[in-house]
């Protein structure tokens, strides 16, 4: 069974120099303002230093990398590989510790902050993740490395490929265990530890944890594993305002050009459900007029970092993203976070706010509720101890939108016949978008039903709603049409039999002399 050892905090501040890290590193964290160790931060280098298996749950802002990465780097430093006589270290045998995060984005982030610890040592840090080339990577990995942070299918890959060997591993982080279950990693994960040696030191750290996930990532840390949990689990940010509003799904975009315009906020990550609605919203935002990026896991790296760079230098206004942007990411421009779509995994809650307010300063959050995510909105409430009443939307109609108790009249039925039965009239029966005109107003800033509505199409040559469509190409029909009588007729010619004065392929005999 794991040791508990659940606190607010210590009786007084920790400081760095206090502790048994090494000199260099105390430095290090001095020179970015560093003093003062964080509760998870103290916690888990005096378990590390006992060398025990850690899984700490802390909120988001609670200083978790630094937690995992002070006493691996300090363990690094005080044990050195083995070098050969005469022969200097093997290059294989430098890679001591090892960091699985579940997204590119926080593996390159990891990366830069254990940069900063490790300048002015000999330890070397390199960053691994998919969907980029793995040959520079190869390289890199090939020189020598003492800490690997990369995505388990990327480090699997290379495992495959015999580019490293975690033979001589010493420590295993995974960064948001929950997150590595629900993207399917924990299978690869399980397989990656397996080839490392049973007596290394793993830890495990995140924001949330479900129950059902908890023995699982508990299997993985070794025999009396200590727990480390540090103020309310599964809790929201302190530091960030809450509001709600109830919203039909294809009024969202123009509530959001609502909320934009009246809050005249910088720095706002929006968070969608699919990737596809990601792209609607980012389309919406920029035709009209809104400095947008978008991130998903369908770009690149190259426009995902460009995605990133411009948001964080304020040249973008509004992210707008999937959860992949959700995890341990730490952008201090995201002033305000808006739930474009509630969270189906109750835990995303919680990560999706904790972006908002890394830079200081007051930050908001704010959750569009539709109506068939108003049972989940109060669990997620109740999940994270929050109690957020959605309220009314406001007055859209700026955006073309008429959302005040405005109901569609019905459409007028024929007289009724013999017998009792009524039937619409075909102007009734007509979907709403043929009865429209090229002089029809343009449609408002509204996005279409997710899911269940029907959309028609109209035929070609007919009138849609854009006007009249384009014709088919004339006498296409006609030439398939001669086409086929053509080799109907060939197949009867050839059924008939031949005359005397005629012979297959020969043509018409001529007449004897």
């Amino acid at each position: 069974m794991p040791r508990h050892c659940t606190a607010p905090g210590y009786a007084h501040a920790v400081r760095f120099d206090e502790t048994t890290l090494s000199p260099i590193l105390v430095r290090a964290l001095h020179a970015q303002g560093f003093h003062e160790a964080t509760p998870v931060q103290a916690q888990s280098i005096e378990a590390a230093a006992a060398r025990k298996g850690v899984l700490a749950l802390a909120p988001t802002g609670s200083g978790k990398t630094y937690a995992y990465a002070l006493p691996v780097l300090d363990a690094l430093i005080t044990t050195p590989p083995r070098r050969r006589r005469g022969q200097g270290i093997d290059p294989r045998e430098r890679l001591r510790a090892l960091v699985l995060v579940p997204t590119r984005e926080l593996a390159q982030q990891v990366a830069k902050d254990l940069q900063l610890l490790v300048r002015g040592t000999v330890l070397r840090v390199a960053c691994v993740y998919g969907k980029s080339a793995i040959g520079p990577q190869k390289e890199a990995v090939a020189q020598g490395i003492d800490v690997l942070i990369g995505t388990p299918g990327r480090v699997r890959e290379l495992l495959d490929l015999d580019a490293v060997t975690l033979a001589y591993l010493t420590h295993a982080i995974i960064d948001e265990g929950d997150r590595m279950s629900d993207m399917g990693f924990l299978p690869q994960v399980t397989q990656i530890l397996e080839r490392a040696p049973g007596d290394r030191i793993t830890m495990a750290f995140s924001a949330t944890m479900p129950r059902t996930l908890r023995d699982t990532v508990l299997g993985l840390l070794g025999t009396d594993p200590v727990e480390v949990g540090v103020g309310r689990q599964n809790a929201p940010a302190t530091e960030v305002g809450h509001d709600a509003y109830l919203i039909q799904d294809e009024h969202k975009v123009a509530m959001l050009l609502w909320w934009l315009k009246h809050e005249r906020r910088n720095g706002v990550a929006v968070f969608c459900r699919t990737r596809r609605r990601v792209g609607w919203v980012e389309g919406a935002l920029r035709r009209h007029g809104v400095a947008v990026a978008m991130l998903h896991g369908d770009l690149s790296q190259t426009r995902r970092n460009q995605a990133l760079e411009a948001f964080a230098s304020g040249s973008a206004k509004v992210l707008v993203a999937t959860d992949v942007a959700a995890r341990g990411l730490h952008v201090p421009a995201i002033k305000a976070v808006v739930n474009y779509d509630v969270p189906i995994m109750l835990e995303d809650f919680v990560h999706r706010v904790g972006r908002a307010g890394h830079g200081g300063g007051k930050a908001q959050s704010v959750t569009f509720v539709a109506g068939l995510d108003a049972d989940r909105w109060k669990r997620i409430g109740d999940f994270a101890g929050v109690d957020i009443p959605a309220r009314a939307a406001p007055d859209l109609s700026e955006f073309g939108v008429v959302n005040k108790g405005r109901r569609a009249t019905p459409a007028p039925t024929a007289p009724a016949r013999a017998g009792g039965s009524s039937k619409p009239t075909r102007e009734a029966r007509r979907p709403a978008a043929a009865q429209r005109t090229k002089d029809a107003p343009e449609r408002p800033a509204t996005e279409p039903r997710a899911s269940g509505e029907r959309v028609d199409r109209p035929t070609w040559g007919g009138k849609g709603p854009r006007g009249p469509q384009k014709p088919r190409r004339a006498g296409k029909a006609d030439r398939l049409s001669r086409l086929a009588s053509s080799k109907k007729l060939r197949g009867l010619m050839r059924k008939q039999p031949l005359t005397p004065d005629q012979k297959p392929g020969g043509g018409v005999r001529k007449p004897k002399a």
